[in-house]
């Protein structure tokens, strides 16, 4: 009994550092881009390390009311021209993420050169819906959600989101300057330390 205790122990250890690396960080839409200006009640952008492979990162964008996401911008820390991301699914054909280290530019905000590292989609729209979601990948190397959770040139935004859908048919470009990080062990996770304390339960009946 004492072998499968020390085994369990050891899995647990070991899928414990594994869960720990896994995070999500959620940004608040809290910023009107011309002169930064205070806002809320626009929705969120959450960016996660994906539970179906540990080297894709999945972003969810959720506006509320009937508002539609037009454009995602955002930053990745250590940018360089060698990075090339793309979108599961596909927005357009052909087109997927365009990255230009501090050169992707989110309308009322920057320089004429840009800010942001990356704009999404390359071109046109994310989608009809006030809600979407989409997993981001590179065709080699990993891909994680902390290298996302990075301020822009500007030490300003982390994320930025073109909304539409307005009245009237207006749209206008908002961004975050905060971000919630969680990380929650995976279910297989739980799973086993239930039964290390089962394990660990039984052993001290038997001893008693």
């Amino acid at each position: 009994m004492k072998k499968i205790l020390a085994s369990i122990a050891a899995t647990a250890a070991l899928m414990a550092s594994s869960a720990a690396g896994a995070a999500s960080y959620t940004y608040d839409l809290n910023r009107v881009l011309a002169a930064l200006t205070p806002t809320s009640g626009w929705g969120t952008v959450t960016i996660s390390d994906s539970s179906v492979n540990s080297n894709w990162v999945d972003v969810s964008i959720e506006l509320n009311s009937t508002y539609k996401p037009l454009g995602l911008w955002l930053n990745y820390a250590g940018c360089s021209s060698g990075l090339s991301l793309y979108t599961n699914p596909s927005f357009t054909s052909g087109s997927d993420a365009t990255v230009d280290c501090n050169a992707e530019k989110a309308d009322g905000y920057g320089d004429a050169n840009g800010t942001f590292d990356i704009s999404i989609p390359d071109n046109g729209n994310l989608g009809n819906v006030n809600d979407i979601s989409f997993t981001l990948f590179r065709l080699s190397g990993n891909l994680d959600a902390s290298s996302f959770n990075t301020l822009d040139q500007w030490g300003n935004l982390y994320v930025a989101v073109h909304v539409g859908n307005l009245p009237g048919g207006a749209s206008i470009w908002l961004g975050s300057d905060g971000t919630t990080t969680t990380r929650v062990p995976e279910p297989a996770m739980l799973g086993l330390l239930g039964l290390g304390m089962f394990g660990l339960a039984a052993f001290r009946r038997r001893r008693s």
